[in-house]
Formats: C-alpha cells, sequence, structure tokens
C-alpha cells in the first residue's frame, strides 16, 4: 500500500547508517514523507517542535556519549509532550523484557533490527500512517459538521423570526 497523502516521521538512532537505511527504505515506500533524523535523544527532545505521525527509535543511543538518554528515558520525555502519539521502537536489542518495557510506557511497538524488521516496519507504517489520516479526517468531518450545525440554527433563528 502506498501512503499518498504527505506524513512525518521522525527517526531517532545514534548509528548514521541505521539512520540512511531506515530511511531509505521509508522514501522508497513512502515517497510523500517528511524525514527528520537525530543522532540522540537529547537533540530529538529539543528538535521535535511538532508532533509527527511517527517517532522510530532505537534504545540504545550512547554510542556517542555514554551518558545519553536510553530510548525509555526518550519515550518517556517525549510521551510527557504527545502522550497520544505513535512511537515505533526498532534496536538491535533482542531482550524480551526491553520490549516489555518500551510497550509499558507507551510504544506502539517494538521490531528487533534483522531480517524481517523492514517487512515489520512496513506493516507497522501502513497501519498507524492509515490510522493518522483517519484521525485528520475526522477532525475536518467535525469541523465541517460544526460549521453545518452553525448554519443550520442561523438558518432556523432567520426563519422562526420572520
Amino acid at each position: 500500500m502506498n501512503y499518498q497523502q504527505r506524513a512525518t516521521v521522525c527517526i531517532v538512532d545514534d548509528d548514521p547508517n541505521q539512520i540512511n537505511m531506515i530511511k531509505d527504505f521509508i522514501e522508497s515506500k513512502y515517497p510523500n514523507t517528511a524525514i527528520s533524523t537525530f543522532a540522540n535523544g537529547e537533540s530529538a527532545l529539543s528538535g521535535i517542535h511538532k508532533e509527527p505521525d511517527v517517532l522510530i527509535l532505537d534504545y540504545h543511543l550512547d554510542s556517542e556519549h555514554a551518558a545519553a538518554m536510553n530510548g525509555i528515558q526518550v519515550l518517556q520525555k517525549y510521551k510527557q509532550r504527545y502522550p497520544l502519539s505513535v512511537v515505533v521502537f526498532m534496536s538491535a536489542n533482542e531482550r524480551p523484557e526491553i520490549a516489555a518495557n518500551t510497550i509499558k510506557y507507551g510504544a506502539y511497538d517494538y521490531v528487533t533490527k534483522n531480517e524481517m524488521a523492514f517487512s515489520r516496519m512496513e506493516i507497522i507504517l501502513n497501519n498507524t500512517l492509515y490510522q493518522s489520516k483517519l484521525k485528520k479526517n475526522l477532525g475536518q468531518q467535525k469541523l465541517f459538521n460544526i460549521l453545518f450545525l452553525f448554519a443550520l440554527v442561523l438558518l432556523l433563528v432567520s426563519l422562526l423570526s420572520k
């Protein structure tokens, strides 16, 4: 499924090769997507000013700075700002307790970096971007309904005042 509407995705990974692979994958499957990349959680938290449709987050973000926040710490701070946002972890860490903790703290899903990672990521992105499109359409429909109701009330008031 090709997603035709403009979407936004942020990628947070301390490995530039991983960022490039994920970015290339997304650009090939979803050409209308605006992609922002960050090498650590701190720069992501200070650089994301508008909620993206999807945030792809690595668990270990300490290759350059040993004291850097890990993915769960970033997730917790990010979710304080955007509680309903979609965060997908994509990490080489295969420990089940790490995956469970990411979900516990609000991640949408956890993808292990292996031979199936991009297949899983495509399914997740299809689902989340489609849900995002539905939410945006619902918001537009609510606005239309309010305007329609307002026009109807004005019409009734003008008819009753005659």
